[in-house]
């Protein structure tokens, strides 16, 4: 993707995320997410780009998590399609799910959906931890 249309990208998320569903930003817990044994980072599309075993890594991504509880917010009408997930389990059972592209995270906690509007440093330190880069 060109640079200019990452910059409206980042733009029209960024402008998605301002026009969330109204209220004040709720603070998600991750909770059911400290039992995960495996993370798959998938595509939008769903395709897998690679899966997550190790302990220390599965550590320090939900101790990012943790740094991101506060500030989120329902969408007004949908949650944007984020260009990577990362899928929490516990051997076959599905624990979670986290979006995240570079100006944006994105949830379900409680059956809803969430958004939050990050810097672009924690974009790249999140794909950091998960060797993305």
């Amino acid at each position: 993707m060109s640079e200019t249309k990452k910059g409206l990208w980042a733009r029209l998320t960024s402008k998605l995320v301002s026009q969330g569903g109204g209220g004040e930003p709720e603070e998600m817990s991750f909770r059911r997410l400290a039992e995960a044994t495996k993370i798959e980072v998938q595509t939008k599309l769903n395709y897998k780009v690679k899966t997550i075993e190790d302990p220390a890594i599965i550590k320090a991504v939900l101790e990012f998590m943790q740094g991101q509880k506060a500030g989120w917010l329902p969408p007004k009408y949908s949650a944007p399609i984020t260009d990577l997930r990362l899928a929490f389990s516990n051997g076959n059972q599905a624990l979670g799910q986290l979006g995240f592209g570079p100006t944006l995270l994105t949830t379900m906690e409680f059956g809803s959906s969430y958004i939050k509007t990050i810097p672009k440093e924690e974009y790249v330190r999140l794909r950091t931890i998960l060797s993305l880069n």
